[in-house]
């Protein structure tokens, strides 16, 4: 875990994770099969994916459904200037 704690430090800068990303980060590393995650915009999905790559060495393919990363932050944008 140590060098977990490193890791999320120098690449992320952060020093704890979510509960949930702890786990999903878990799952990655030591399962064999293929793995869907669901989370909304801004949960920290990066983290999930790439920590267990740049931890043991994995290739990841990401699939982002960018219309949809697009349509939530401009209705964010609009809800703050109406504000």
């Amino acid at each position: 875990m140590d060098s977990e704690k490193q890791v999320l430090l120098d690449y992320f800068g952060i020093v704890q994770y979510h509960d949930y990303q702890l786990g999903l980060i878990r799952h990655i590393s030591t399962s064999k099969n293929d793995i869907i995650c669901q989370f909304r915009t801004g949960s920290g999905k990066s983290l999930t994916y790439l920590m267990p790559a740049i931890l043991h060495g994995y290739t990841i393919l990401v699939i982002s459904p960018l219309c949809s990363l697009i349509t939530d932050q401009v209705t964010h944008i609009n809800k703050q200037c109406t504000q």
